[in-house]
């Protein structure tokens, strides 16, 4: 079966780079500037995080142009300066439309820049895969499914997994990719079919809708091509969870749902994450950079589901069933940014104390280089 899901997974994935979504639109090719004296009324904000806020409103309405006026560049060029703007619109806020849906929801932006008085105006203009109608929609299609699923009393992990239950039964692969549609939630909820950015779509709201932390990752798949997949919080960490790849499958067997890094690629399939831009942090991020890793931790392995007695292996902080050096790696991570799920923390407290710090690492490190034979000698160091 296992051999079988593997060429199923590799022919999904060879299929999602045809469809893949045309490359984003930012500005640096598609404004211009002029300067004026004109005394028109204007929407003028103290700074580019104010101008963001109301941007973002105009995004999530649809609104294809915005004109948003400031006392000065900041120091950056016009095109730097609108990208900013439009960065921080699509910041993550955890609101279901907004954050990495609306980032997947655009084409591409561009527009006029104009100098006047010191004042600096900035008339952009944003095309969309989708109208305000067509959102509209999708709102009352994501309310009516999570009313279906009952997520009150549910678990983070059942949520997510009911989430993506629904979306892998619910939605088919879009062979035709002529109509935008296709990399919209909407495709998917209105028609049913989708390519992988309208699979990741539906999941986000899902998840975001129903209290759970998640973010899209965009990047490479199988072959090179362009590929949309998730990350979804349980328990204090991350894991990867991509609905394309598992469309049409029964739960048993799924093959990337809730995976960690070091297993979600174990088969033919391959998801290589973009390295994105620093100056765009939002619209474009670097999944690779500490800020978003700090923000974001990613399990090593899979997520084994917590019974009542949260069963675990003394030292097995990530919870792969043996205690390696990557539980060494997963203990220095966790205590660094300080976060741990339940069982990775009763696993990491190898000194008994209640508590996770410097010492458990160093009685870890002990014990794996054999100078303890159990956690229980921690006294002798």
């Amino acid at each position: 079966m296992r051999i079988i899901k593997n060429i199923i997974a590799v022919a999904a994935a060879l299929t999602c780079l045809v469809g893949a979504a045309p490359a984003y639109s930012a500005v640096s090719a598609a404004y211009s500037e002029a300067v004026t004296n004109s005394t028109q009324t204007k929407n003028v904000f103290a700074s580019s995080a104010e101008a963001a806020i109301y941007a973002r409103e105009q995004l999530v309405k649809r609104n294809t142009d915005i004109s948003v006026t400031l006392p000065g560049d900041e120091g950056l060029s016009g095109g730097d300066l609108m990208n900013k703007v439009i960065d921080l619109a699509v910041a993550e806020t955890g609101v279901g439309n907004e954050g990495d849906y609306l980032r997947m929801s655009m084409a591409g932006h561009g527009g006029m820049i104009t100098r006047s008085s010191g004042q600096i105006t900035l008339d952009i203009h944003v095309d969309y895969y989708t109208d305000a109608e067509q959102e509209k929609f999708v709102a009352g299609r994501i309310a009516s499914i999570i009313s279906g699923i009952k997520p009150d009393g549910k678990s983070e992990y059942e949520r997510i997994l009911s989430a993506y239950k629904w979306a892998t039964a619910n939605i088919s692969y879009a062979d035709n990719i002529e109509n935008d549609v296709v990399f919209t939630a909407y495709g998917a909820l209105h028609n049913g079919k989708a390519v992988c950015q309208g699979y990741a779509q539906v999941v986000y709201r899902l998840l975001r809708e129903m209290g759970i932390s998640t973010r899209m990752i965009t990047g490479a798949g199988t072959g090179g091509g362009s590929h949309v997949w998730l990350i979804a919080e349980a328990d204090g960490w991350y894991y990867y969870i991509d609905p394309t790849y598992d469309g049409g499958e029964k739960p048993e067997d799924f093959m990337f749902f809730m995976k960690g890094t070091e297993d979600f690629d174990l088969g033919e399939a391959k998801h290589i994450p973009s390295h994105g831009k620093a100056k765009l942090p939002h619209l474009e991020p670097d999944y690779y950079s500490e800020e978003f890793n700090s923000e974001y931790p990613i399990n090593v392995t899979e997520y084994v589901q917590s019974s009542p007695a949260y069963r675990f292996i003394l030292g097995d902080v990530d919870l792969n069933g043996s205690i390696d050096a990557f539980d060494l790696t997963t203990l220095r991570q966790g205590i660094l940014y300080g976060i741990f799920s339940e069982r990775s923390r009763l696993a990491a407290d190898v000194d008994g104390d209640g508590s996770v710090k410097v010492n458990d690492l160093v009685l870890l490190q002990s014990y794996l280089m054999g100078r303890v034979s159990s956690f229980a000698d921690s006294a002798a160091l």
